[in-house]
């Protein structure tokens, strides 16, 4: 059996390693678009000179010897043979599979603000590539930075900006930092520290314009109001959503596609029937319409964070190898962060409207709790300052736990309230459902 995965991340790596445990004497091979495999999660800490790229590898050195793997790196996939089972790349070589992972990711998207999609000093921050661009046209153009969007891809920027001394300022369309996130008191709190270190924050803006230089370069990018602010290069960081118009008489049919899946998915798949929804569709065995073709992690539009990442990647192998294996219980939507002390966990919903759900907020000096409810279960948390327990939280909100009987101590769970006593041992035994809490 000959095994290929596109994408060396989180899902693609961990279904390599499901699949030479399931089949010890099959061919695997990895294709990567990028020179070095490592975690983006780290790209912030990495340009603010807090990492080397050794520490942001998250396999060890000796993964793919001693896995028998082969990884081609710096190769980037054109397209799919279905019929013949063959993968393209750039170079026109054909990597032959019996079963193929589609693993590839999310990728940025540059927003079709005027000159935008022409200018060379325009970037991402998504790849260690885009980090080596925006150095290099730092020590070329200089070092005044502009980050569209404030979500906490914009926020790691612009950290790490700060990290190495840039002049940035940080805008965001919505009225809060890390709008998916994070509420109006927690985007307050990270407004102050980011301004506190020298961000200018602006809140509420939307770029619409720029002025360019003789070089086509970005000298200014302009607001919705009128007001112009000079930068020496852009970052587009921003999570909008683009026009389906085009993909009309294609093969691929969205009814939604956020911009991160479709620039991923475009490159390789517009000439295959494989069907697109969020992102690229999978069964409950996380295969595709396309026979032999499974996908896992961010391009499947499922969920966006770690973890679930390599949940998906060892189910796919499991059922490339012919198992049955189940998709997994996903986590439910999440991140943590820490931003000059400042840290935070957000899950589930942590904005909503109060008429329809209960909101309730315990706040101290050095930290703050959010819990949303509706009908007894737990539909979101949002915590700063002291974090402990937050898993428990995560718990009760991945399972859908009913919380009424625990009114009294809402911001006071531990796991010890879902473990009872097996009445024929004695023991202390794990339960997720079914306990008394009266």
């Amino acid at each position: 059996m000959n095994y290929v995965i596109i994408g060396a991340g989180a899902a693609g790596l961990s279904a390599a390693e499901e699949l030479r445990k399931l089949d010890p004497a099959a061919g695997i091979t990895i294709l990567s678009a990028e020179p070095e495999i490592y975690s983006r999660c780290m790209l912030h800490q990495y340009l603010g000179g807090e990492r080397s790229l050794s520490s942001m590898r998250f396999v060890p050195e000796d993964f793919f010897e001693r896995l028998n793997i082969d990884v081609l790196k710096n190769c980037r996939v054109t397209s799919i043979q279905e019929a013949e089972h063959n993968v393209v790349l750039e170079d026109g070589t054909l990597i032959p599979y019996d079963r193929l992972l589609i693993a590839t990711g999310a990728t940025y998207f540059i927003p079709p603000i005027p000159n935008f999609r022409d200018a060379e000093n325009v970037f991402g921050f998504r790849e260690i590539e885009d980090i080596k661009r925006i150095t290099a046209s730092s020590e070329k153009l200089g070092e005044c930075a502009v980050i569209i969007g404030g979500g906490l891809i914009g926020l790691d920027a612009a950290y790490g900006m700060m990290r190495r001394g840039y002049q940035v300022t940080l805008i965001e369309k919505e009225p809060r930092l890390m709008p998916l996130q994070a509420d109006d008191y927690v985007s307050g709190l990270l407004k102050q520290v980011f301004e506190e270190e020298g961000c200018h924050v602006l809140l509420g803006a939307e770029v619409k314009d720029s002025v360019t230089d003789e070089n086509d370069m970005i000298t200014k990018v302009v607001l919705a109001d009128g007001t112009d602010i000079t930068c020496d290069f852009v970052v587009a960081a921003a999570s909008v959503k683009p026009q389906m118009d085009f993909l009309e008489g294609t093969s691929i049919q969205a009814l939604y596609m956020n911009y991160h899946i479709h620039t991923v998915l475009s490159r390789f798949l517009k000439k295959t029937d494989i069907h697109v929804n969020k992102g690229l569709e999978v069964d409950a065995y996380m295969r595709t319409n396309s026979s032999d073709i499974y996908a896992a992690g961010d391009v499947t539009g499922l969920s966006a964070i770690w973890p679930d990442a390599r949940l998906m990647g060892r189910c796919a192998a499991r059922n490339m190898c012919a198992g049955d294996t189940h998709k997994p219980e996903l986590y439910q939507f999440k991140n943590t962060a820490n931003f000059y002390g400042l840290v935070l966990f957000s899950a589930g919903k942590t904005v909503v409207d109060e008429e329809r759900y209960e909101v309730l907020v315990q706040q101290g000096k050095t930290s703050y709790r959010k819990l949303i409810l509706k009908d007894g279960i737990l539909e979101g948390v949002l915590m700063t300052g002291d974090l402990s327990n937050a898993g428990v939280y995560l718990h009760a909100l991945t399972h859908r736990l009913n919380l009424d009987g625990m009114r009294g101590r809402l911001f006071r769970l531990s796991f010890s309230d879902w473990y009872g006593i097996d009445e024929e041992s004695g023991e202390y035994c794990y339960t997720m459902e079914g306990r008394d809490y009266s």
